[in-house]
């Protein structure tokens, strides 16, 4: 019983976070200025990714249901120049 609840929770996460990384490109595409099929998200590790684009790249962390920016502001800011 407790294998299965195990491999149900495995699953879910795996469902819950491939449907995040639709999200991620909107986030992204907007901090970056950069249109969504110009980015490529790079996984980093299981809450991680990087995402690059138009000469430019950022680092999220997935919080919750949400990705939040991890790279400096002005590291996002002086490359949007």
């Amino acid at each position: 019983m407790k294998t299965l609840t195990n491999g149900m929770l495995l699953i879910f996460l795996a469902v819950a976070l491939s449907g995040c990384a639709s999200s991620l490109k909107k986030r992204a595409a907007f901090d970056l200025n950069c249109p969504q099929d110009r980015l490529m998200v790079t996984d980093i590790d299981f809450y991680t990714k990087g995402v690059s684009g138009c000469g430019q790249r950022a680092t999220y962390i997935h919080h919750g249901w949400v990705w939040i920016a991890n790279s400096p502001n002005n590291q996002i800011l002086m490359e949007n120049k």
